[in-house]
């Protein structure tokens, strides 16, 4: 998960541009965190929480991490996740 979230900053600045160079710093000042990085949190969170509580336990805490998540940083939604921002701001 670490890795995800570190390719999605380092990548993050050519977000939208089809960058094809692979000689550039991996961190700059320019590269922050998505919604990528948002989800992935979330889901690393649901299995910390759930450990081998089983299927439907982790579906359970995916759901509601993703919202609790969503609705914090709804701000940095965009992509698929935008497209479902009526449905993290009426989460229980």
């Amino acid at each position: 998960m670490w890795g995800a979230i570190f390719g999605d900053i380092a990548g993050s600045r050519f977000e939208w541009k089809n960058c094809r160079k692979k000689d550039f710093p991996l961190f700059a000042e320019d590269s922050f965190f998505t919604d990528d990085s948002v989800m992935t949190v979330a889901v690393a969170k649901s299995l910390a929480e759930c450990g081998e509580s089983g299927e439907q336990a982790l579906r359970e805490a995916v759901v509601r991490n993703m919202r609790q998540m969503g609705q914090k940083y709804i701000w940095k939604l965009r992509g698929w996740i935008a497209k479902k921002t009526a449905s993290l701001r009426s989460a229980p």
